[in-house]
């Protein structure tokens, strides 16, 4: 038996940018959830031949390498190629958010014309959360539930053996054109007990060195890699459905956390480890231990984490150990700047408890702080919105995102969504998935609150930022350079460079990026309606006007 497991375009719209993909602007994240699956599997089958295929690194090395100009036709046709010449006979396909949805159920489709026998399967958060939904592609034969290694494989298991269906957990399929929902599998409680991700098939090395990372913020030259440490999450916040996929949190040691990073540091030579957990620090003991390991055997300069609990910033004994261990950049998650906010998306936080935090970490002139907020949850007035921006626009944090909110179903604002009237039905198509992200509602609509954003995301992070408040210019350009790669004809983030450049004495790079950002302005309505809009602000600052 063969088995190709495939990660999808990760595309905005159905397709790639390339001029920011040769900026090296692109998303690419490791397919850790394929890679888990393909260890597990081969662990108890080893005579199964199993591949994994990131599509999305593949079109981002195409494209950087062998054509720039390519088109999805082109990069579908690669993906094509793949699934004809590994010739599988089950494809599994990661649907790991909702933002994947069409390019998912696209490969699904493009495997069933390669082979109408191929058994299609999808698992992730998507096809978890609404399985309805996903099963209403007529390509799409199996879903796995929830956490994969088991399930999967039984569900291999099934097919060499001709096991029935109804006897595999965790797996939604279809008899005589019925939909079958079977129970669900049982989660790994001893996640020690997990073989770590097989890597082979994935250049790795592409990963750091052609898509964007955050952590570029903190140092150059990054060979990063990412690892779980732990599954799951312990609060009811009524946005998130985090725990519906994963369900409480479980944890690996910091010991056996230790020894994969040995191990891919021996393997891969890498120099930068990022912990993709939904929850890392709220066990501030394990945090501990791990800094406390990474102390004395010093296999990595820094390191970072995603899901940072932040009232447990607070520990001033975690923080201090993160930071001498090589813990940079802090992302906090706060969600909202209103109090009642706050407590009505049952977020455990309260906003005196993030100044605590935010006044912890400062105490660390070497750290990065970043700040995610959510804006337009159904129940928010203006006012609560603005409350939000207000609070943001407070913080002494050096990047703050902006979110507007999107019901997910199986969490409880997704439910209210529906009550209220703010998404038409219960039941959404997939391939009309992702119109749900902005809601209008009696108190905003949608169009007012995307352009209120924006104009807070000009005011908080270039008008307003951080870095340049402090006079580092030199990490002000980190931080515009970013921006550029992401959105390589953004004005404000080639004005504020040519501002960076301009106060480090620069005159050459300054002029440069001033004479771009003023082409633009010009020329872009978009632009020149926001420069309109901060020209006062603009001018106290830089000595500059369109010409």
């Amino acid at each position: 038996m063969k088995i190709l497991l495939i990660l999808p375009f990760n595309t905005y719209e159905g397709k790639y940018d390339n001029e920011k993909i040769l900026k090296k602007g692109g998303d690419a994240e490791l397919p850790l959830g394929l890679a888990y699956i393909k260890s597990y599997v081969n662990s108890k089958l080893p005579e199964i031949e199993i591949e994994i295929y990131d599509s999305n690194i593949d079109a981002i090395q195409y494209i950087i390498f062998c054509d720039n100009k390519a088109n999805m036709d082109i990069l579908w046709r690669r993906v094509e190629k793949k699934i004809e010449d590994f010739n599988p006979d089950i494809v599994g396909i990661s649907a790991f958010s909702h933002a994947v949805v069409g390019q998912a159920h696209k490969a699904i489709a493009l495997c069933k014309d390669v082979n109408k026998d191929i058994i299609t399967v999808m698992g992730g958060s998507y096809p978890t959360l609404d399985s309805e939904c996903a099963m209403e592609d007529v390509n799409l034969d199996i879903v796995v539930l929830s956490e994969g290694e088991i399930v999967f494989y039984n569900l291999v298991k099934a097919f060499i053996h001709n096991i029935p269906l109804s006897d595999v957990k965790g797996i939604v399929y279809r008899d005589k054109g019925k939909t079958i929902v079977n129970p669900m599998e049982e989660k790994i409680q001893n996640l020690d007990e997990l073989p770590f991700p097989d890597l082979e098939d994935l250049p790795v090395h592409l990963y750091g060195e052609l898509a964007r990372n955050s952590y570029q913020k903190i140092m150059d030259n990054q060979k990063p890699i990412s690892i779980v440490s732990s599954r799951g999450c312990i609060f009811q916040c009524g946005f998130c459905a985090t725990k519906k996929v994963w369900s409480t949190i479980r944890y690996r040691s910091a010991k056996n956390v230790l020894e994969e990073i040995r191990y891919l540091k021996k393997k891969y030579n890498m120099n930068f480890i990022k912990i993709n957990d939904d929850l890392f620090t709220h066990n501030s003991e394990r945090v501990i231990d791990i800094c406390d390991y990474l102390i004395k055997e010093r296999l990595i300069k820094y390191w970072g984490s995603t899901g940072e609990n932040v009232k447990s910033l607070t520990n001033n004994n975690m923080v201090k150990k993160m930071v001498e261990s090589g813990y940079r950049l802090f992302s906090l998650a706060i969600e909202s700047g209103c109090d009642n906010t706050l407590k009505r998306i049952k977020k455990p936080l309260t906003l005196n408890i993030v100044q605590d935090a935010i006044d912890n970490l400062r105490q660390y002139e070497e750290v990065y702080i970043g700040a995610s907020f959510i804006v337009g949850f159904p129940f928010e007035t203006k006012e609560d919105i603005q409350q939000t921006y207000d609070f943001a626009s407070s913080l002494e944090v050096n990047w703050v995102s902006l979110n507007i909110f999107s019901p997910f179903p199986k969490t409880d604002l997704y439910d209210y969504c529906i009550k209220e009237g703010y998404i038409n039905n219960k039941k959404i198509n997939y391939k009309d998935l992702q119109s749900t992200s902005i809601l209008t509602t009696p108190s905003f609509d949608k169009d007012w609150l995307s352009d209120c954003n924006y104009y807070n995301n000009l005011k908080i992070n270039f008008i307003e930022n951080y870095a340049l408040k402090q006079h580092n210019y030199k990490l002000a350009i980190k931080d515009f350079n970013n921006v550029i790669t992401m959105v390589p004809n953004h004005a404000f983030g080639l004005l504020f460079l040519g501002y960076s450049f301009d106060n480090l004495g620069n005159k050459e790079q300054a002029t440069h990026y001033y004479n771009e950002a003023n082409n633009i302005f010009k020329s872009n309505y978009f632009w020149g309606n926001y420069f309109n809009l901060f020209e006062r602000d603009i001018k106290e600052k830089i000595n500059f006007s369109l010409c």
